[in-house]
């Protein structure tokens, strides 16, 4: 062992003699089991780039501080804690690689460089817990912005909370189910369900069962705010173990039909990661923004503004249809392109008419992210127990409930709440988030964005002046020229000036209309001709 360090030592003076003797540009250095470089290379200033990955580096080198010319470093899958640079030096850094060390914290010395860096910094203790928003942000200040926003003291929520987006084509029971799904006991009148035209957001406030495990304790609560399901002896032994015993896949079943709401007060104080934890469950209100979209296709573009990672979705159809393929391709690959693979759950609505056999196992193959199929009946209430309990289930699963939110990005949230308005200047949602820097601010409009709070395209300087605080905004004034029967008439084509005859002047003001058609060019919604100003091009289909 001694004689292979002195052997990879040796390797490595040779490889630095020889980049020395011909002044080369890169010292390949990796995989030697260094723990620190063996030569005083601050002469070799002509090197671009430097391989020290794979080796035992606990101590950032600091001789690399001497090469001012250095472009590229890779000293990853190493055991570093800290890197400290020499203060007060240019660095011509381009691309700079730290992943898989031991970095607890971000290091401070990498984010002041005076040029723009790209830092790769993967597997690192620091990532640990992160929402996935920011778990592989390419800018590290972002990431180091939300973790000093949470080290001020009382600074800090859990966020149980996630959007249900219910998808698929017009007239198959999307709105019925919405409001099944928020009212169990909902009348169902055929023939009388008005047609969604663009959006329709309901909140739904839930407690939902979570399986109180280890991970439970670390990410979701302190150990002092445990709520369990029983207390005080309420249930006799005989029906405690019928309980406990009964499969997860069940137990949201049981605990609907007969658990009282009262009994959730037994608190673990003493030891929470004793040997039965992995038994309990712990109930917590979870916030559930439903989203119904339209299904006209003519409207199915405008839906890519608003699918997210913090997401479920349920995908209706309706088995009097023969089109099922094409849908089922539709809306199962763009969920799975836009929303990173967030689960699906595939409901054929309207069994009480009519049931149709599926390839399930083969969509099971093909989307990975398909959660499970259920059949229903919003008339009949056939099926939506099993679907509510399904739905549950996939929350407790979702890898971001739980996510730690700075409390003050938190307030930011409910102050957008309170304004009465569909969109808001950048200037005065910076007034609100009360930052100097705007970095910081765009930082904040582009998490919220991801939240589904509100829509910032804040990287287009077409549009990073518009914050949209009501998505049905945007999507109305979509709606209303698709559907124009002027716009029709004239193949799609229509003037920017022209928008005063189609949207109501003081809901769209007309310096908003530039962002507007801006909005619907970015998502191909329309296009710009030469001939003339704009044409829709799904007006036109």
């Amino acid at each position: 062992m001694i004689q292979r360090s002195y052997n990879n030592i040796e390797i490595a003076k040779n490889r630095i003699d020889d980049v020395r003797r011909e002044k080369l540009r890169f010292l390949n250095l990796r995989g030697l089991n260094l723990s620190k470089i063996p030569e005083d290379i601050s002469d070799m200033t002509y090197l671009l780039d430097i391989d020290l990955s794979f080796n035992k580096f606990k101590e950032f080198p600091q001789v690399l501080s001497k090469l001012d010319n250095l472009h590229y470093l890779d000293i990853s899958n190493n055991c570093l804690q800290d890197i400290c640079l020499e203060y007060g030096r240019y660095y011509s850094f381009i691309e700079i690689n730290i992943s898989n060390n031991f970095l607890n914290y971000i290091p401070d010395d990498l984010l002041f460089f005076e040029n723009e860096v790209k830092i790769i910094y993967n597997n690192n203790p620091f990532l640990k817990g992160l929402p996935p928003e920011l778990e592989y942000h390419e800018e590290l200040s972002y990431i180091n912005f939300y973790l000093d926003s949470l080290r001020k003291p009382d600074n800090k929520k859990r966020l149980f909370e996630t959007k249900l987006l219910i998808v698929g084509k017009g007239e198959v029971g999307k709105t019925t189910l919405m409001k099944v799904l928020e009212n169990p006991g909902y009348d169902c009148e055929i023939g009388k369900e008005s047609t969604t035209h663009g959006i329709n957001i309901k909140p739904l406030n839930k407690s939902i069962f979570f399986p109180a495990k280890k991970p439970f304790y670390n990410k979701h609560e302190d150990f002092d705010n445990l709520y369990l399901k029983s207390s005080d002896n309420y249930f006799d032994e005989d029906i405690r173990e019928d309980v406990w015993d009964v499969k997860y896949t069940d137990i949201n079943d049981i605990i609907y039909n007969w658990m009282p709401e009262e009994i959730l007060e037994l608190r673990i104080m003493d030891q929470p990661y004793n040997e039965y934890s992995d038994e309990f469950l712990v109930s917590k209100n979870v916030k559930i923004n439903i989203w119904d979209f339209g299904g006209q296709e003519i409207l199915y573009s405008t839906h890519q503004f608003f699918l997210t990672e913090r997401s479920i979705y349920i995908f209706v159809w309706e088995p009097r249809s023969d089109s099922e393929v094409e849908s089922f391709d539709y809306w199962l690959n763009i969920i799975q392109r836009l929303s990173n693979n967030s689960p699906v759950i595939i409901v054929m609505n309207k069994s009480d008419i009519r049931i149709k056999n599926i390839d399930e196992i083969g969509y099971k193959e093909k989307f990975k992210n398909i959660v499970e199929f259920y059949k229903i009946s919003c008339l009949k209430k056939d099926g939506i127990n099993q679907l509510m309990s399904e739905i549950n289930r996939s929350i407790t699963k979702l890898p971001h409930i739980g996510d730690l939110l700075p409390l003050s990005w938190d307030n930011i949230r409910l102050k957008l709440n309170t304004i009465k308005k569909d969109f808001i200047s950048f200037d005065k949602f910076k007034e609100i988030c009360d930052f100097d820097d705007n970095k910081k601010v765009k930082y904040l409009s582009g998490y919220l964005n991801d939240l589904g709070d509100l829509i910032h395209f804040k990287d287009d300087y077409r549009l990073n002046n518009l914050v949209i605080i009501n998505p049905q905004w945007l999507t109305k004034a979509i709606y209303e020229l698709i559907h124009s029967l002027e716009i029709q008439k004239n193949n799609g084509f229509f003037n920017m000036e022209d928008l005063v005859k189609y949207l109501d002047d003081v809901k769209y003001p007309q310096d908003k209309y530039y962002q507007i058609l801006s909005l619907m060019e970015k998502f191909e919604i329309c296009f710009k001709v030469k001939s003339r100003s704009f044409k829709s091009s799904l007006a036109a289909i």
